[in-house]
């Protein structure tokens, strides 16, 4: 990584945003332990809602400073971030599969997963294949969250790319203003496609597709790029109203864990409350707040570094503990442990020894 690049990350790091990574990633991973959290998967919207946030960040104070955007350095980053752990992690999954998995259509579908997840398409093979709830066994199925992120962000700095143009070809319109006004739209009709695809009497094709589609995801995405532009435009100042605020807005997170079920069709209307609480919370998270210290305490960064690695590990160790002790309830909660472990281990041996290179960047 350039000197730059690190010093511009170091720079935008917010502790807190790493605590609400950490509250994301504890909130799949006990959903997937089978614990009581039925609305634990909204963890994901919190991960979209996030990366909005922080990539937009980076891209637009870059094409701010230098009047530019390298296209080769952003996608570089995203290579030393995602493709050393997950073809890890892809790799001894794969051999879990074959050893546990049965050879008669469970190993064939791992597979198949595993090779649409290398081109970030995971998404796409579980939405041909079948309904997420249905491939329990199958150890690939969480990384349909993966493959809708990064496909967003083959789209994400083309987009900034054109509002560059924009702001450069009419200097009525500025830059900050047209990123703002394009993703308003797009979460706009990104929201009512979501909407429309999983309301009840939608076939279960069109539910589906509402689960694990792009289109109907990128509003997450939007709502985390429009709470940095507010932030950005705006200076909040810390007042009880902004407290009182940010407290809502944790209600409201803790309100969907428990209250959100997918059985309905989701993302739905009621999405729209996580993601929106997790808006207000960026926005009044204000140094010195009581939100601020409570995301910012060391076991929630803790977890917010680890949340990829863990992430990525956690299902297929669940997968093959649940079906080689089928009747030990504690299974999925040993396989989650020693998930952490790992986690812990990839990041310190593979994850930020990649990352945060000097050697690797750009073209290289």
């Amino acid at each position: 990584m350039s000197e730059i690049e690190s010093l511009q990350e170091r720079k935008y790091f917010r502790h807190d945003i790493q605590g609400l990574r950490g509250i994301a990633v504890l909130a799949v991973v006990v959903y997937h332990a089978d614990l009581y959290l039925p609305g634990g998967f909204v963890g994901v919207d919190l991960f979209f809602v996030v990366s909005g946030f922080v990539v937009s960040r980076l891209i637009l104070d870059e094409m701010e400073r230098e009047g530019s955007f390298s296209l080769i350095n952003f996608f570089s980053r995203r290579v030393r971030r995602l493709i050393p752990v997950l073809t890890l992690v892809n790799i001894l999954s794969l051999l879990g599969t074959y050893l546990v998995l049965s050879p008669f259509g469970e190993r064939q579908q791992a597979s198949a997963t595993a090779r649409s997840s290398a081109f970030f398409a995971a998404n796409v093979n579980l939405l041909l294949d079948n309904s997420y709830i249905s491939l329990v066994d199958n150890p690939f199925r969480h990384l349909w969250s993966l493959a809708v992120e990064e496909q967003f962000y083959l789209l994400f700095p083309f987009i900034f790319l054109l509002a560059l143009f924009v702001s450069k070809s009419n200097k009525s319109f500025s830059l900050a203003k047209t990123v703002a006004t394009i993703f308003a739209v797009f979460s706009a009709v990104s929201f009512v496609a979501a909407i429309f695809s999983t309301r009840s009497t939608a076939s279960e094709r069109l539910q589906q597709f509402g689960f694990f589609g792009l289109p109907t995801r990128i509003w997450e995405f939007a709502v985390g790029v429009l709470a940095m532009l507010f932030a950005r435009r705006f200076i909040i100042e810390r007042t009880r109203r902004t407290d009182i605020a940010a407290a809502i807005g944790v209600i409201g997170i803790v309100w969907s864990f428990f209250a959100l079920s997918e059985s309905n069709g989701y993302p739905n209307l009621s999405s729209a409350i996580p993601v929106g609480s997790l808006f207000v919370i960026i926005l009044c998270s204000i140094e010195g707040s009581p939100i601020r210290r409570l995301l910012s305490s060391r076991a929630l960064v803790h977890f917010g570094d680890l949340s990829y690695g863990f992430y990525l590990w956690h299902w297929p160790l669940i997968v093959f503990a649940k079906r080689i002790w089928p009747d030990q309830s504690i299974a999925p909660l040993v396989a989650v442990a020693v998930a952490y472990v790992l986690s812990v281990v990839s990041l310190r041996l593979l994850e930020n020894p990649v990352r945060f290179s000097k050697d690797i960047y750009g073209k290289r």
